[in-house]
Protein backbone atom coordinates (compact mmCIF):
# COMPACT_ATOMS: atom_id res chain seq x y z
CA UNK A 1 0.00 0.00 0.00
CA UNK A 2 1.34 3.40 -0.94
CA UNK A 3 2.14 6.05 1.65
CA UNK A 4 -0.76 8.22 0.60
CA UNK A 5 -3.24 5.42 0.84
CA UNK A 6 -1.86 4.47 4.22
CA UNK A 7 -2.20 8.03 5.46
CA UNK A 8 -5.74 8.22 4.20
CA UNK A 9 -6.48 5.00 5.90
CA UNK A 10 -5.09 6.27 9.21
CA UNK A 11 -6.91 9.59 8.76
CA UNK A 12 -10.13 7.76 8.40
CA UNK A 13 -9.40 5.52 11.36
CA UNK A 14 -8.61 8.59 13.60
CA UNK A 15 -11.59 10.55 12.28
CA UNK A 16 -9.62 13.73 11.64
CA UNK A 17 -11.74 16.80 10.83
CA UNK A 18 -10.88 18.86 7.75
CA UNK A 19 -8.31 21.66 8.05
CA UNK A 20 -10.84 24.42 7.37
CA UNK A 21 -13.08 23.15 10.12
CA UNK A 22 -10.08 22.98 12.46
CA UNK A 23 -9.32 26.67 11.79
CA UNK A 24 -12.91 27.53 12.49
CA UNK A 25 -12.81 25.79 15.87
CA UNK A 26 -9.61 27.49 17.14
CA UNK A 27 -10.25 30.44 19.51
CA UNK A 28 -6.88 31.92 20.30
CA UNK A 29 -8.15 33.60 23.50
CA UNK A 30 -10.17 30.73 24.84
CA UNK A 31 -8.67 27.49 23.56
CA UNK A 32 -11.12 24.59 24.03
CA UNK A 33 -10.30 21.05 25.01
CA UNK A 34 -11.77 19.73 21.70
CA UNK A 35 -9.23 21.69 19.66
CA UNK A 36 -6.39 20.36 21.77
CA UNK A 37 -7.68 16.79 21.29
CA UNK A 38 -7.96 17.32 17.54
CA UNK A 39 -4.38 18.57 17.30
CA UNK A 40 -3.15 15.67 19.43
CA UNK A 41 -4.95 13.29 16.99
CA UNK A 42 -3.04 14.83 14.10
CA UNK A 43 0.21 14.41 16.09
CA UNK A 44 -0.64 10.72 16.54
CA UNK A 45 -1.48 10.47 12.86
CA UNK A 46 1.98 11.81 11.98
CA UNK A 47 3.51 9.12 14.18
CA UNK A 48 1.61 6.36 12.32
CA UNK A 49 2.36 7.44 8.72
CA UNK A 50 4.81 5.04 6.92
CA UNK A 51 6.52 5.71 3.60
CA UNK A 52 8.20 3.22 1.20
CA UNK A 53 11.89 3.27 1.28
CA UNK A 54 12.26 4.32 -2.32
CA UNK A 55 12.66 7.40 -4.37
CA UNK A 56 8.92 7.76 -4.61
CA UNK A 57 8.60 7.24 -0.87
CA UNK A 58 11.18 9.91 -0.23
CA UNK A 59 9.32 12.35 -2.44
CA UNK A 60 6.07 11.51 -0.72
CA UNK A 61 7.73 12.19 2.71
CA UNK A 62 8.93 15.62 1.65
CA UNK A 63 5.55 16.44 0.24
CA UNK A 64 3.86 15.29 3.44
CA UNK A 65 6.21 17.26 5.63
CA UNK A 66 5.70 20.37 3.54
CA UNK A 67 1.93 20.02 3.80
CA UNK A 68 1.92 19.51 7.59
CA UNK A 69 4.41 22.26 8.25
CA UNK A 70 2.44 24.66 6.11
CA UNK A 71 -0.63 23.86 8.19
CA UNK A 72 1.32 24.38 11.41
CA UNK A 73 2.81 27.61 10.05
CA UNK A 74 -0.59 28.94 8.98
CA UNK A 75 -2.08 28.26 12.41
CA UNK A 76 0.95 29.83 14.16
CA UNK A 77 0.87 32.96 11.99
CA UNK A 78 -2.82 33.42 12.68
CA UNK A 79 -2.03 32.96 16.40
CA UNK A 80 0.75 35.58 16.30
CA UNK A 81 -1.40 38.03 14.36
CA UNK A 82 -4.29 37.63 16.75
CA UNK A 83 -1.97 37.87 19.75
CA UNK A 84 -0.38 41.08 18.45
CA UNK A 85 -3.75 42.66 17.78
CA UNK A 86 -5.11 41.72 21.16
CA UNK A 87 -1.87 42.59 22.97
CA UNK A 88 -1.72 46.08 21.46
CA UNK A 89 -5.33 46.64 22.35
CA UNK A 90 -4.75 45.46 25.89
CA UNK A 91 -1.58 47.61 26.18
CA UNK A 92 -3.42 50.71 25.02
CA UNK A 93 -6.17 50.03 27.48
CA UNK A 94 -3.63 49.31 30.14
CA UNK A 95 -1.66 52.52 29.44
CA UNK A 96 -4.82 54.60 29.32
CA UNK A 97 -6.07 53.11 32.55
CA UNK A 98 -2.71 53.72 34.23
CA UNK A 99 -2.73 57.33 33.02
CA UNK A 100 -6.21 58.14 34.31
CA UNK A 101 -5.51 56.35 37.59
CA UNK A 102 -2.34 58.43 38.00
CA UNK A 103 -4.26 61.65 37.35
CA UNK A 104 -6.87 60.51 39.84
CA UNK A 105 -4.21 59.91 42.53
CA UNK A 106 -2.49 63.23 41.76
CA UNK A 107 -5.80 65.02 42.08
CA UNK A 108 -6.38 63.43 45.48
CA UNK A 109 -2.83 64.37 46.62
CA UNK A 110 -3.22 67.90 45.27
CA UNK A 111 -6.40 68.29 47.24
CA UNK A 112 -4.51 67.43 50.43
CA UNK A 113 -1.74 69.89 49.51
CA UNK A 114 -4.33 72.60 48.86
CA UNK A 115 -5.88 71.95 52.24
CA UNK A 116 -2.48 72.20 53.96
CA UNK A 117 -1.81 75.49 52.16
CA UNK A 118 -5.20 76.91 53.19
CA UNK A 119 -4.65 75.60 56.72
CA UNK A 120 -1.23 77.28 56.94
CA UNK A 121 -2.65 80.61 55.74
CA UNK A 122 -5.54 80.40 58.19
CA UNK A 123 -3.25 79.56 61.14
CA UNK A 124 -0.96 82.44 60.15
CA UNK A 125 -3.96 84.77 60.10
CA UNK A 126 -5.09 83.51 63.52
CA UNK A 127 -1.58 84.03 64.89
CA UNK A 128 -1.58 87.66 63.68
CA UNK A 129 -5.02 88.30 65.17
CA UNK A 130 -3.98 86.81 68.53
CA UNK A 131 -0.73 88.82 68.69
CA UNK A 132 -2.53 92.01 67.66
CA UNK A 133 -5.02 91.48 70.48
CA UNK A 134 -2.16 90.87 72.93
CA UNK A 135 -0.46 94.11 71.84
CA UNK A 136 -3.72 96.05 72.18
CA UNK A 137 -4.39 94.80 75.72
CA UNK A 138 -0.80 95.55 76.75
CA UNK A 139 -1.16 99.10 75.41
CA UNK A 140 -4.46 99.66 77.21
CA UNK A 141 -2.93 98.54 80.52
CA UNK A 142 0.37 100.43 80.00
CA UNK A 143 2.60 97.37 80.25
CA UNK A 144 6.27 98.41 80.05
CA UNK A 145 8.47 96.52 77.54
CA UNK A 146 10.70 95.01 80.25
CA UNK A 147 7.69 93.18 81.73
CA UNK A 148 6.45 91.76 78.41
CA UNK A 149 7.21 88.04 78.45
CA UNK A 150 7.34 85.72 75.41
CA UNK A 151 4.29 83.59 76.27
CA UNK A 152 3.25 80.28 74.71
CA UNK A 153 0.29 81.18 72.48
CA UNK A 154 0.07 77.76 70.82
CA UNK A 155 -3.19 76.84 72.64
CA UNK A 156 -4.87 79.63 70.65
CA UNK A 157 -3.23 78.95 67.26
CA UNK A 158 -5.74 76.37 66.05
CA UNK A 159 -8.51 76.20 63.44
CA UNK A 160 -11.40 75.95 65.88
CA UNK A 161 -12.20 77.68 69.15
CA UNK A 162 -10.14 80.85 68.56
CA UNK A 163 -12.08 82.83 65.93
CA UNK A 164 -15.80 83.31 65.46
CA UNK A 165 -17.40 82.89 62.02
CA UNK A 166 -16.94 86.67 61.69
CA UNK A 167 -13.15 86.21 62.12
CA UNK A 168 -13.15 87.80 65.61
CA UNK A 169 -11.59 86.35 68.75
CA UNK A 170 -13.89 84.20 70.85
CA UNK A 171 -14.51 85.06 74.52
CA UNK A 172 -12.35 82.12 75.56
CA UNK A 173 -9.44 83.43 73.47
CA UNK A 174 -9.85 86.98 74.83
CA UNK A 175 -9.90 85.66 78.41
CA UNK A 176 -6.71 83.68 77.74
CA UNK A 177 -4.91 86.84 76.52
CA UNK A 178 -6.32 88.90 79.41
CA UNK A 179 -4.83 86.45 81.91
CA UNK A 180 -1.41 86.88 80.29
CA UNK A 181 -1.57 90.69 80.43
CA UNK A 182 -2.93 90.71 84.00
CA UNK A 183 0.03 88.62 85.13
CA UNK A 184 2.45 91.03 83.44
CA UNK A 185 0.66 93.98 85.07
CA UNK A 186 0.93 92.30 88.48
CA UNK A 187 4.68 91.79 88.06
CA UNK A 188 5.08 95.38 86.88
CA UNK A 189 3.17 96.82 89.88
CA UNK A 190 5.03 94.56 92.28
CA UNK A 191 8.36 95.59 90.76
CA UNK A 192 7.81 99.35 91.16
CA UNK A 193 6.36 98.89 94.64
CA UNK A 194 9.39 96.90 95.74
CA UNK A 195 11.83 99.37 94.20
CA UNK A 196 10.34 102.08 96.44
CA UNK A 197 10.22 99.76 99.46
CA UNK A 198 13.85 98.74 98.97
CA UNK A 199 14.98 102.37 98.60
CA UNK A 200 13.13 103.37 101.78
CA UNK A 201 14.58 100.48 103.78
CA UNK A 202 18.09 101.36 102.57
CA UNK A 203 17.52 105.05 103.37
CA UNK A 204 16.49 104.21 106.94
CA UNK A 205 19.58 101.99 107.24
CA UNK A 206 21.80 104.82 105.88
CA UNK A 207 22.81 102.72 102.85
CA UNK A 208 23.64 104.88 99.85
CA UNK A 209 23.54 104.05 97.01
CA UNK A 210 20.63 101.74 97.87
CA UNK A 211 20.39 98.07 96.99
CA UNK A 212 18.75 97.18 93.67
CA UNK A 213 17.03 94.21 92.06
CA UNK A 214 20.46 93.03 90.88
CA UNK A 215 21.41 92.26 94.48
CA UNK A 216 18.25 90.17 95.01
CA UNK A 217 18.03 88.40 91.65
CA UNK A 218 14.94 86.22 91.19
CA UNK A 219 13.90 86.83 94.82
CA UNK A 220 13.00 90.42 93.87
CA UNK A 221 9.60 89.26 92.54
CA UNK A 222 9.12 86.38 94.99
CA UNK A 223 6.45 86.22 97.70
CA UNK A 224 6.45 89.07 100.25
CA UNK A 225 7.87 86.97 103.10
CA UNK A 226 10.73 85.65 100.96
CA UNK A 227 11.46 89.12 99.54
CA UNK A 228 11.58 90.89 102.91
CA UNK A 229 13.66 88.15 104.53
CA UNK A 230 16.25 88.45 101.75
CA UNK A 231 16.25 92.28 101.99
CA UNK A 232 16.83 92.17 105.76
CA UNK A 233 19.64 89.70 105.24
CA UNK A 234 21.34 91.91 102.64
CA UNK A 235 20.89 95.12 104.66
CA UNK A 236 22.35 93.48 107.76
CA UNK A 237 25.31 92.22 105.74
CA UNK A 238 25.80 95.64 104.13
CA UNK A 239 25.82 97.43 107.50
CA UNK A 240 28.32 94.92 108.88
CA UNK A 241 30.49 95.33 105.78
CA UNK A 242 30.37 99.11 106.00
CA UNK A 243 31.26 99.14 109.73
CA UNK A 244 34.12 96.76 109.06
CA UNK A 245 35.35 98.94 106.20
CA UNK A 246 35.13 102.12 108.31
CA UNK A 247 37.04 100.47 111.12
CA UNK A 248 39.67 99.26 108.69
CA UNK A 249 39.98 102.72 107.12
CA UNK A 250 40.12 104.35 110.54
CA UNK A 251 42.83 101.97 111.61
CA UNK A 252 44.79 102.60 108.43
CA UNK A 253 44.39 106.35 108.87
CA UNK A 254 45.51 106.13 112.48
CA UNK A 255 48.63 104.23 111.47
CA UNK A 256 49.32 106.69 108.66
CA UNK A 257 48.73 109.70 110.90
CA UNK A 258 50.93 108.29 113.63
CA UNK A 259 53.66 107.79 111.07
CA UNK A 260 53.27 111.38 109.91
CA UNK A 261 53.46 112.57 113.52
CA UNK A 262 56.54 110.47 114.19
CA UNK A 263 58.18 111.70 110.99
CA UNK A 264 57.30 115.30 111.84
CA UNK A 265 58.64 114.94 115.39
CA UNK A 266 61.82 113.38 114.09
CA UNK A 267 62.23 116.22 111.57
CA UNK A 268 61.53 118.85 114.22
CA UNK A 269 63.97 117.22 116.61
CA UNK A 270 66.63 117.14 113.92
CA UNK A 271 65.99 120.81 113.15
CA UNK A 272 66.10 121.69 116.83
CA UNK A 273 69.37 119.82 117.23
CA UNK A 274 70.77 121.63 114.23
CA UNK A 275 69.77 125.03 115.60
CA UNK A 276 71.13 124.18 119.03
CA UNK A 277 74.41 123.15 117.47
CA UNK A 278 74.66 126.38 115.54
CA UNK A 279 73.77 128.41 118.61
CA UNK A 280 76.43 126.62 120.61
CA UNK A 281 79.04 127.41 118.01
CA UNK A 282 78.09 131.10 118.06
CA UNK A 283 78.15 130.99 121.88
CA UNK A 284 74.58 132.25 122.01
CA UNK A 285 72.02 131.24 124.53
CA UNK A 286 70.18 128.03 123.80
CA UNK A 287 67.03 129.22 125.50
CA UNK A 288 65.11 130.00 122.27
CA UNK A 289 66.09 126.59 120.95
CA UNK A 290 64.93 125.02 124.15
CA UNK A 291 61.69 126.97 123.81
CA UNK A 292 61.16 125.64 120.28
CA UNK A 293 61.96 122.18 121.41
CA UNK A 294 59.64 122.50 124.36
CA UNK A 295 56.75 123.80 122.22
CA UNK A 296 57.11 120.99 119.66
CA UNK A 297 57.47 118.38 122.37
CA UNK A 298 54.25 119.58 124.02
CA UNK A 299 52.38 119.39 120.74
CA UNK A 300 53.76 115.97 119.91
CA UNK A 301 52.80 114.73 123.34
CA UNK A 302 49.28 116.16 122.90
CA UNK A 303 48.92 114.47 119.48
CA UNK A 304 50.09 111.15 120.92
CA UNK A 305 47.55 111.43 123.75
CA UNK A 306 44.74 112.27 121.27
CA UNK A 307 45.64 109.27 119.14
CA UNK A 308 45.63 106.96 122.16
CA UNK A 309 42.30 108.38 123.31
CA UNK A 310 40.56 107.00 120.19
CA UNK A 311 41.14 103.47 121.47
CA UNK A 312 40.02 104.08 125.09
CA UNK A 313 37.52 101.48 126.34
CA UNK A 314 35.40 104.01 128.26
CA UNK A 315 34.17 107.40 127.10
CA UNK A 316 35.15 108.96 130.45
CA UNK A 317 38.76 107.84 130.00
CA UNK A 318 38.77 109.13 126.45
CA UNK A 319 37.38 112.54 127.49
CA UNK A 320 39.97 112.82 130.29
CA UNK A 321 42.80 112.03 127.87
CA UNK A 322 41.50 114.50 125.29
CA UNK A 323 41.21 117.19 127.97
CA UNK A 324 44.79 116.55 129.03
CA UNK A 325 45.91 116.80 125.42
CA UNK A 326 44.02 120.10 125.07
CA UNK A 327 45.82 121.47 128.12
CA UNK A 328 49.18 120.50 126.67
CA UNK A 329 48.33 122.22 123.42
CA UNK A 330 47.20 125.33 125.29
CA UNK A 331 50.49 125.32 127.16
CA UNK A 332 52.38 124.92 123.92
CA UNK A 333 50.44 127.79 122.33
CA UNK A 334 51.17 130.04 125.30
CA UNK A 335 54.85 129.17 125.19
CA UNK A 336 54.96 129.76 121.45
CA UNK A 337 53.22 133.10 121.90
CA UNK A 338 55.83 134.14 124.45
CA UNK A 339 58.57 133.08 122.08
CA UNK A 340 56.87 134.91 119.20
CA UNK A 341 56.66 138.10 121.26
CA UNK A 342 60.31 137.73 122.08
CA UNK A 343 61.18 137.34 118.41
CA UNK A 344 58.85 140.18 117.39
CA UNK A 345 61.01 142.67 119.21
CA UNK A 346 63.72 141.91 116.65
CA UNK A 347 61.39 142.85 113.69
CA UNK A 348 60.45 146.54 113.82
CA UNK A 349 56.86 147.27 112.70
CA UNK A 350 55.73 143.60 112.85
CA UNK A 351 53.63 141.65 115.36
CA UNK A 352 52.26 138.12 115.63
CA UNK A 353 48.52 137.55 116.00
CA UNK A 354 47.21 134.26 117.36
CA UNK A 355 43.58 133.44 116.40
CA UNK A 356 41.56 130.71 118.13
CA UNK A 357 38.41 129.31 116.47
CA UNK A 358 36.09 126.49 117.54
CA UNK A 359 33.92 124.29 115.28
CA UNK A 360 31.11 122.02 116.43
CA UNK A 361 30.39 119.20 113.94
CA UNK A 362 27.90 116.31 114.39
CA UNK A 363 29.15 113.00 112.96
CA UNK A 364 28.55 109.26 113.35
CA UNK A 365 29.73 107.63 116.59
CA UNK A 366 31.96 105.33 114.53
CA UNK A 367 34.01 108.27 113.15
CA UNK A 368 37.06 109.32 115.20
CA UNK A 369 37.93 112.88 116.29
CA UNK A 370 41.20 112.63 114.39
CA UNK A 371 39.28 111.80 111.19
CA UNK A 372 37.12 114.91 111.65
CA UNK A 373 40.20 117.08 112.28
CA UNK A 374 41.92 115.76 109.16
CA UNK A 375 38.75 116.35 107.12
CA UNK A 376 38.56 119.96 108.39
CA UNK A 377 42.26 120.57 107.61
CA UNK A 378 41.75 119.29 104.07
CA UNK A 379 39.17 122.04 103.49
CA UNK A 380 41.66 124.84 104.37
CA UNK A 381 43.53 126.65 101.56
CA UNK A 382 47.30 126.28 101.42
CA UNK A 383 48.03 129.76 102.89
CA UNK A 384 45.97 128.97 106.02
CA UNK A 385 47.52 125.54 106.34
CA UNK A 386 50.98 127.24 106.38
CA UNK A 387 50.13 129.40 109.45
CA UNK A 388 48.09 126.74 111.29
CA UNK A 389 49.70 126.22 114.72
CA UNK A 390 47.61 123.33 115.95
CA UNK A 391 44.14 121.77 115.82
CA UNK A 392 42.53 119.77 118.61
CA UNK A 393 39.13 118.22 119.21
CA UNK A 394 37.20 116.22 121.77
Amino acid sequence: MSAVLKEQHEEQSLSLIPVTELFAQIDFYDLTEDVVVEIEKRIKNVETVVFDVSEDGKKELKKYQSSERKLIKDINEVRKAEYTIRTESVKKSNDLLLSVLKKWDESVSKKADQFEEFESKQLDFINKVVNAALTTQRTLKNIEPKFMVAHDLSPLIKLTGTLTPGQQLTKKANDFIAQIVDKELLNQSRYHSRVMELENLCLRADINPPLTEVHLGAVFLAEDEVFRAKVNELITAEIARRVEMEMRIEKQNAIANQKKINDALAAQQAEADRIASEKAKDEETSKPVEAIKTVESLRAQAASIEQAAQYADRSADRDAELKGAANLRAEANALEKSQSEHEQAKIPGKKTVTITAQFKITVSERISVEAVINHLKSKLPDDLKAVLIGCTGY
